[in-house]
């Protein structure tokens, strides 16, 4: 395995490739427009309350935008909304 690791290592060393903790990386999920990887706990506060709003249906949605370009960057935070 450490031979694999080394192989990929050295094939990214242009692009910058780095090492990286999983929980870095979870923790900016959202960000990255990825959804929960089965880690969230069955029970939680305020459970009840979210199933309550899904079942009567829901009026937002949590949608990502991807802009192709290489000469500006994003700033974050900042909404887009349609219809209202």
């Amino acid at each position: 395995m450490a031979a694999v690791y080394q192989a990929i290592m050295a094939a990214g060393k242009e692009e910058g490739i780095d090492n990286f903790g999983t929980y870095a990386m979870n923790s900016l999920r959202l960000e990255k427009g990825f959804r929960g990887w089965g880690a969230e706990p069955a029970d939680f506060i305020g459970k009840a309350a979210l199933q309550e709003i899904k079942a009567k249906g829901l009026k937002r949605k949590l949608s990502y935008i991807t802009l192709d370009t290489d000469d500006v960057d994003p700033e974050g935070n900042e909404t887009i909304w349609l219809n209202g």
